[in-house]
């Protein structure tokens, strides 16, 4: 673990190059290793198999869960059974064959390249968040905690993650309680990478101005991991608009999706009985091919290995991982019925959703089961107030305009605070 060194940063900025989005726009790309490598060589002993983003509707969390068996990556809240979905002309075969009615089919990555104009390319959310680092020195800290995939094998020996983390002069190290925010876990979803450099800002901004935000910030350690799948998110800035999982990319692996890799339940284990609903989804974790496959074992990325261990020796005790979309709160647990939700994750999701307006519950509870999530390990590990946080409406989508950013963080702020604010004690705290 180290912190950016000044020759680095100088490099960053003198080594940049210029590449076209389609929307026409141009945007200044840092020297990442990843970004040099075209789409192509990426893919060049993988030939998949077209995809088309569609909309389908299911009578209940049964119906969805079979169809995400057999492959299909749904996406969005479920209001209604309503999904988007994201799949084969096999998989749309099968799903037509189960009678569910799908409209609006079209090829995913022929209408989506690039990013929108306004959303920030990896180069230049590290870039912004090393600066904020750089002008409050006395609070912050802008550290490197670990490789991606691609660096691990030589491929992008500069792709590293990176974390921005604040802590004033009333911390005690041995004591501190540790406040996480995630984004870009899932690297197609651009908008709540938008929001957490909206949430470093508004608290670094406001610090020695505003009394609370300044007790925050002096009396417990809060820490932001803007972009957790660098390798992933560059696939999407280059053209693989729909890209989930990490770049774990070679004859065996097609990418991990990297919040199924935690060791929270991962891949239900320990979870009993097993259900047949359950069984059903252990086996499309275990496809490789599969948008939700898990890995070969708990932390078996580096990516998750980072976070596992950057976070181990912390008391950790709220974490949030932001992602899109559908406007829900998640809590653990999301992979057993018959296991009771903490009480105080309960109720501080009623507080943020008295707030945002957002739907509460597990993921079983409101869309399907989920194990080996961030959400899970957060509570199981830490015992922290965990939650994954779908942000943006079933429309927005994963690549809504950047004037979606602005409304989301209205809806957001107070909530997002508020988690920070009973992060040194949240049992106390929460009543």
């Amino acid at each position: 673990m180290k912190k950016i060194s000044f020759k680095f940063a100088i490099s960053l900025l003198m080594t940049s190059l210029l590449v076209s989005c389609s929307d026409n726009t141009s945007t200044t790309l840092n020297n990442l290793d990843a970004q040099t490598a075209s789409i192509q060589s990426a893919q060049t002993n993988k030939k998949r198999e077209a995809k088309y983003n569609i909309k389908l509707k299911v009578k209940n969390r049964l119906e969805a869960t079979d169809l995400i068996s057999h492959g299909l990556d749904l996406s969005g809240s479920g209001n209604g059974g309503n999904f988007d979905a994201y799949a084969t002309q096999k998989q749309i075969d099968y799903a037509k064959s189960k009678n569910i009615n799908i409209s609006n089919a079209k090829n995913a990555i022929a209408t989506n390249a690039g990013l929108p104009t306004g959303y920030h390319t990896v180069s230049q959310v590290l870039d912004m968040v090393k600066g904020m680092a750089t002008k409050n020195p006395s609070i912050a800290s802008f550290i490197d905690i670990g490789d991606s995939w691609e660096k691990t094998t030589g491929k992008s020996p500069n792709n590293d993650i990176w974390a921005l983390v604040l802590s004033g002069k009333n911390v005690n190290p041995k004591t501190k309680s540790t406040a996480v925010f995630i984004s870009g876990m899932h690297s197609r979803e651009l908008l709540p990478v938008e929001i957490n450099l909206k949430l470093m800002d508004y608290l670094i901004s406001n610090y020695g101005k505003d009394p609370q935000v300044t007790n925050y910030i002096d009396t417990r350690e809060i820490v932001f991991i803007p972009i957790a799948n660098i390798d992933g998110r560059i696939a999407v800035e280059k053209g693989e608009s729909m890209w989930r999982k990490n770049r774990h990319i070679d004859s065996n692996y097609d990418g991990i999706d990297l919040n199924r890799n935690f060791d929270g339940h991962w891949n239900f284990e320990g979870v009993n009985p097993l259900t047949p609903e359950l069984k059903d989804l252990q086996s499309q974790l275990s496809e490789k091919n599969s948008e939700i496959y898990s890995g070969p074992n708990a932390f078996s990325e580096p990516e998750t290995q980072t976070l596992n261990n950057f976070f181990k020796d912390k008391n950790v005790t709220v974490m949030m991982d932001m992602h899109a979309y559908g406007n829900m709160l998640l809590y653990p647990p999301g992979y057993d019925t018959s296991a009771k939700s903490d009480p105080t994750t309960v109720k501080v999701a009623k507080y943020m959703a008295g707030k945002n307006g957002y739907k509460t519950g597990t993921s079983l509870e409101i869309l399907y089961a989920t194990c080996g999530t961030s959400k899970d390990w957060g509570f199981d590990k830490h015992k922290a107030i965990s939650f994954t946080m779908e942000m943006g409406d079933d429309s927005d989508g994963f690549r809504p305009p950047f004037t979606k950013v602005e409304e989301t963080w209205a809806k957001n702020k107070v909530g997002l605070t508020y988690l920070v604010s009973i992060a040194d004690n949240p049992v106390q705290r929460v009543k």
